[in-house]
């Protein structure tokens, strides 16, 4: 597994745009409305980078609650099950 996002010059960036983004989706069930769109599954790929997980859901939690309603929906859980079977 690669991860992206750990220490270094993107943590700070990174801290601040997550905490915006969590305040942005409080009470909404994706970033732009009710319907899932591209930057709902991209949010939920670059959560999926951060190195603590449990910090990401502790400090955002609107972001793993979005991320974790994309994750379930079929198609990008099909995307993701063929992604860790090319990676394993």
């Amino acid at each position: 597994m690669i991860v992206c996002i750990g220490a270094g010059w993107i943590r700070p960036k990174y801290e601040k745009f997550c905490i915006k983004l969590t305040i942005l989706l409080q009470g909404s069930n994706y970033l732009v409305g009710d319907a899932c769109t591209a930057a709902d599954i991209y949010m939920h790929m670059v959560s999926t980078w951060d190195k603590d997980l449990r910090a990401l859901a502790a400090r955002c939690p609107n972001i793993t609650r979005v991320a974790a309603t994309v994750a379930r929906r079929p198609s990008v859980s099909h995307a993701m099950s063929k992604h860790e079977r090319l990676t394993a």
